[in-house]
């Protein structure tokens, strides 16, 4: 399944599924970190804009490995069960570029070390609408939340299931 998303400074299309078979060097992360039914978001400094956690892939780094530093950096959590949640093709500021979207369970929660960066980082139990000021990759952010709620679900509601069939 592909999804476009439109933002302010253009759009992108997440790709559910397999690694779709164009897909160029990964560029950046996004972090969709949760504890149970709750999304781990971080405010950035600048201009106290709610986002996921992420970034851009360091030289010599891997995407899994980029995602574990800046969720650490960003929001002082570390993650077990990552997996891909989806990739993201993005078409923005005139540049195209690719991402993984990862989705994980938040094993410790601390606080974040990059305060130059966010100002502080916190758990939602739904989107943060009424916190979040239309910015960049705002509906981004949006569509990577709602997908990565309809995985936690039914993650959830198999583990519900398999116990209550014992």
């Amino acid at each position: 399944m592909v999804q476009r998303i439109e933002e302010q400074d253009g759009y992108m299309f997440l790709h559910f599924g397999d690694p779709p078979e164009n897909m160029g060097k990964i560029e950046f992360v996004n972090c969709v970190a949760h504890q149970q039914s709750q999304i781990l978001f971080c405010k950035w400094r600048d201009n106290d804009i709610w986002v996921l956690p992420g970034g851009r892939v360091d030289p010599g780094e891997t995407a899994e490995e980029t995602a574990h530093r800046e969720l650490l950096e960003e929001t002082g959590a570390t993650l077990k069960n990552l997996e891909v949640l989806c990739y993201v093709h993005c078409f923005m500021y005139d540049l195209e570029y690719w991402g993984i979207a990862y989705l994980g369970e938040i094993e410790t929660l601390g606080t974040p070390s990059d305060l130059n960066e966010v100002s502080e980082a916190k758990l939602f139990s739904d989107f943060p609408e009424n916190r979040f000021k239309q910015g960049p990759f705002a509906n981004e952010n949006r569509a990577l939340y709602q997908a990565a709620m309809r995985v936690i679900n039914s993650h959830i509601s198999c583990k519900i299931f398999s116990y209550s069939v014992k």
